[in-house]
């Protein structure tokens, strides 16, 4: 099983994310996450901060994680789009999140665009991230973590 970001040639509405979850069979849900922001490149001449990229799964709302809800599997990033637009919502420009390498603009800018720019896919088989990779639409996939099941019985 694998951890791997999906960076796309382009960033897709959610109407192309369904289309190609459709096409690829995949199943939104718990493992997989949205980038709809890439993180700001790091220059060290540049005063400001870095910003770390925007990710979002439904998961990531506390309502979410104590009570019942679906994922709509393939539908699924319309779903997530909508609810990453309402958690923004009830941010305010005064909002302090540089602790988490953001800022309201840029939460907010992200939320307005709704383009996923990749994918965080999480306790992903190996076959299947790389039968992700003759697609035109995919880019790179980077693994940040592998495990293996040795239980051979």
């Amino acid at each position: 099983m694998a951890t791997a970001v999906v960076e796309f040639t382009h960033p897709m509405s959610a109407e192309q994310l369904i289309a190609f979850n459709r096409r690829h069979i995949l199943r939104g849900g718990p493992d997989v996450s949205y980038i709809y922001s890439p993180p700001s490149l790091y220059d060290d001449s540049d005063p400001s901060p870095p910003r770390n990229a925007v990710v979002w799964n439904r998961n990531m709302i506390e309502e979410n994680t104590w009570e019942e809800f679906t994922y709509e599997h393939e539908t699924e990033p319309g779903t997530a789009l909508r609810e990453f637009r309402n958690w923004v919502g009830l941010l305010n420009e005064g909002d302090d999140l540089s602790e988490f390498g953001l800022d309201y603009q840029w939460l907010a800018l992200a939320a307005e665009e709704g383009a996923v720019y990749g994918l965080v896919m999480d306790r992903w088989k190996l076959a299947d991230l790389r039968a992700l990779l003759p697609d035109e639409d995919v880019k790179t996939i980077r693994l940040a973590d592998v495990t293996f099941d040795l239980d051979l019985g």
